[in-house]
């Protein structure tokens, strides 16, 4: 399956891995679609908005 990583210069990188076993008490959900914009990588990266 494809991850999305960000690294520590606030870069995203597309890596390829294996898909992941639940384990018990656990589930394995499917997405179909994701989004990631700007508020996101902000709030993740500790960066202030200046207005």
């Amino acid at each position: 399956m494809k991850s999305y990583v960000v690294q520590t210069d606030v870069r995203l990188m597309i890596v390829e891995r294996d898909r992941p076993k639940p384990g018990p008490g656990e589930i394995l959900v499917r997405l179909g679609a994701m989004s990631l914009n700007y508020h996101d990588m902000a709030g993740y990266c500790q960066v202030v908005c200046r207005v």
